[in-house]
């Protein structure tokens, strides 16, 4: 039956109910037996059996006759099951008995939704006819009709009348009837006759219907207090609270769909109202949400609200999000831990957060971030990360993610992050590898120009593998009791500033600040105080499970403290290079000057004080070259200043800075043909070749070669910076 009930009619099968007839290929041949004929014989011989004929046989029965568009045989099968006199005699194959209980289950596939939308097309098909032949009388609405149909479900299963009308409005939606069902929903009588549940009843109508807009209009309506007679409901502050948690759910669904954007501050506050109230919330509410900030393209607040979902249902043995899976279940009293969503749901659910936060995250050009969350997710829910080290020409390769690329969109999104991040050859055999054939321009929509090898794809294999090494020393530091020793912390510290600094130099710094969000919070696990508040201290975060997911991973001014603690060098100089990259040097010098101003002397932050220096040469250049200090002084702190004075021709600082730099014993090669360039510039009017030699011998000594020898290799390099002359 279940063949049948899944089997198309052929051209040549009887259709009654159809409104055109469909011709016979050939009209000499004897009229073939139809699904639904062929189901009603199936039934006929399991009664004559005397076998159990279960609601599964009559709903095969009812989806094959609806395949015909045969409505009002379809609506009678139904009808039959919950009406008390079924009407008709023994020997009618659709007799049922009557009063039989319907599954409350909701979805397309079960018995309910598939019976009660017959109800519905045969109740628009007869009124179609009434209104073609002008017939006179009274006739119920089709909306009318079907939820009458799921009250007399109610007087079998009264504790299921939320599932009973929630599927009638699903139904309705379906048949494409959202709004009769919206006019029902909206007379006064509606909510004392049906239940509060008709309200969500019609906003699920809407999104059936892919009308999702007039979903929102509808919440905003109901939730306004509108309705005047509610007698025997409870009210409070003209909000039905007795359906309110089904019709946030489902608001925060319809949001999501919503692809023109501009819901998600709206879905932000309901999600926190729901974390604030302790609410469950359904697989589908969330993932609207999530959608929500996609569509207006809030990449931040998305990846907090994914970091938050991995760390409570993945990383941790407290309290978990109370997730369902459907919106039936919010209606239940107090639900217990059977009621929520299976590992396997929750898993699923983070597929399609994942993939949400991925697209958003390629929109605004994060591919290494997209690509980190990737990998992270994968982390969480799989003992390995999958990715998989080098071959024999040098080259590191990524490799397939073991879970997460199961899922198409994730696979999409991270075959579209590599072409972003450079590394065309490697995502083209990801997709080589994952299919046979693989037709390119459908699986990646990123266009074709934009799929290449890029220099910088070198600088993100590194960071692959440095992220990888550092997702399993998380998890060893994780597993291992006790306190972290100081050696084991900064190795720790050392790999995330590695792997920061490869994303860094990938053009990724939001990867980079991702990382470090990440890594940091394995070390509030840890039982050494000391270390625990060190790291608090760099998030500016308290305690987490008190925070909602608009907690702040990419930061605002001043959000970092870093009161009391010993700073690592190499990461605060990877969360400066971050800011300044991502073109926010005003946080860069915030986040330097706060670490600084809680050290006793910050001569060892060398690091970091370079990392810094051109912000502050921007601000005033010559209050940092007289306030340089040779005890944090390194010849990149030299370069980097001399660069900034020759990009603004101020050629005859630049010697003086030298000698400063040949004090401080921090010559280097580059700035060495700095210096040479901008006494090539100067209005010396002799003694400019005695010059040259004395620099040309300075940066000899420094790399260890003879001054004839190095100039004769750097002999292109130092015409270039000095012309011919003088190279000469």
């Amino acid at each position: 039956m279940l063949i049948f009930s899944e089997t198309p009619p052929s051209r040549g099968t009887h259709s009654r109910g159809r409104i055109q007839q469909l011709p016979s290929v050939n009209s000499d041949k004897t009229e073939s037996v139809s699904p639904y004929e062929a189901c009603l014989e199936v039934i006929g011989m399991l009664r004559s059996l005397n076998l159990d004929i279960l609601s599964s046989h009559y709903a095969c029965t009812i989806r094959a006759a609806c395949h015909e568009a045969r409505w009002e045989e379809a609506s009678k099968v139904f009808l039959n099951q919950i009406n008390g006199d079924d009407g008709g005699d023994a020997s009618d194959d659709m007799i049922t008995g009557g009063f039989s209980p319907i599954n409350p289950t909701l979805g397309w596939d079960q018995p309910l939704e598939i019976g009660l939308y017959a109800v519905a097309r045969n109740a628009w098909y007869k009124s179609i006819l009434a209104e073609q032949q002008q017939q006179v009388g009274h006739i119920d609405s089709p909306s009318k009709q079907v939820f009458d149909a799921a009250m007399k479900m109610c007087m079998i299963s009264p504790s299921e009348q939320d599932s009973y009308v929630l599927a009638a409005g699903s139904a309705l939606g379906r048949a494409g009837l959202w709004s009769e069902c919206l006019d029902l929903a909206t007379e006064p009588t509606s909510i004392s006759t049906y239940g509060p549940s008709i309200t969500a009843a019609a906003m699920l109508a809407c999104i059936e219907s892919a009308r999702y807009t007039e979903a929102i209009d509808a919440f905003d309506y109901f939730m306004s207090g509108n309705q005047s007679v509610a007698s025997e409901w409870q009210w409070s502050g003209g909000n039905i609270t007795a359906v309110e948690p089904i019709c946030r759910d489902l608001a925060l669904t319809a949001m999501g769909n919503v692809s023109r954007g501009g819901y998600s501050e709206e879905a932000r506050s309901m999600f926190d109202v729901i974390m604030e109230e302790g609410s469950p919330l359904s697989c589908d509410g969330l993932l609207g949400l999530m959608h929500s900030l996609e569509n207006d393209g809030n990449w931040k607040e998305a990846v907090q609200l994914l970091d938050r979902f991995m760390t409570s249902n993945f990383n941790t043995k407290g309290t978990k999000w109370r997730i369902v899976p459907n919106v039936v279940q919010l209606q239940k009293d107090g639900t217990n831990d059977d009621g929520l969503a299976s590992d396997a749901e929750v898993k699923h659910v983070l597929e399609g957060m994942l993939a949400s936060v991925m697209r958003v995250c390629n929109n605004e050009g994060h591919f290494g971030l997209a690509a980190v969350l990737c990998t992270v997710a994968n982390n969480s829910c799989n003992d390995s990360s999958g990715y998989v080290d080098g071959t024999n020409d040098g080259d590191a390769v990524l490799g397939i993610l073991a879970s997460t690329l199961q899922s198409d969109p994730v696979f999409k999104a991270y075959t579209h992050s590599l072409y972003g991040l450079g590394c065309k050859r490697v995502a083209d055999q990801l997709i080589n590898d994952r299919r046979e054939d693989a037709d390119f321009d459908r699986i990646v929509s990123i266009p074709k120009r934009m799929r290449q090898n890029l220099p910088q794809a070198e600088s993100w294999f590194g960071a692959a593998k440095s992220i990888d090494c550092l997702l399993e020393a998380k998890k060893a530091i994780q597993i291992e009791p006790g306190d972290l020793c100081p050696e084991s912390s900064f190795l720790f510290e050392r790999g995330l500033s590695r792997a920061m600094e490869y994303c860094n130099d990938s053009n990724q710094p939001s990867a980079a600040l991702y990382l470090f969000h990440h890594a940091a919070r394995t070390l509030l696990t840890k039982k050494d105080q000391h270390l625990a508040d060190r790291f608090k201290s760099f998030l500016g975060m308290g305690n987490q499970a008190n925070q909602n997911f608009r907690e702040e991973i990419f930061t605002s001014d001043d959000a970092l403290d870093f009161s009391g603690i010993e700073l690592t060098d190499s990461i605060l100089a990877a969360i400066i290079n971050a800011y300044i990259k991502m073109g926010r040097a005003d946080q860069a010098l915030s986040t330097y000057n706060n670490a600084i101003s809680q050290l006793e002397s910050h001569h060892l932050m060398r690091q970091s004080s370079d990392s810094i220096l051109e912000v502050l040469l921007e601000i005033d250049a010559d209050k940092c070259i007289n306030s340089l200090d040779n005890r944090s002084s390194t010849p990149t702190t030299f370069i980097t200043i001399a660069k900034h004075l020759a990009d603004n021709g101020v050629w005859h600082e630049i010697g003086e800075l030298y000698n400063h730099a040949r004090r401080a014993g921090c010559v280097s090669e580059e700035l060495g043909f700095i210096a040479m360039q901008a006494l090539n510039e100067s209005e010396l009017a002799q003694g400019k070749i005695v010059v040259f030699r004395k620099i040309a011998e300075d940066v000899a000594n420094t790399i260890g070669m003879d001054k004839d020898e190095w100039v004769t290799s750097r002999y292109w390099e130092i015409k270039r910076n000095v012309g011919y002359h003088y190279a000469r």
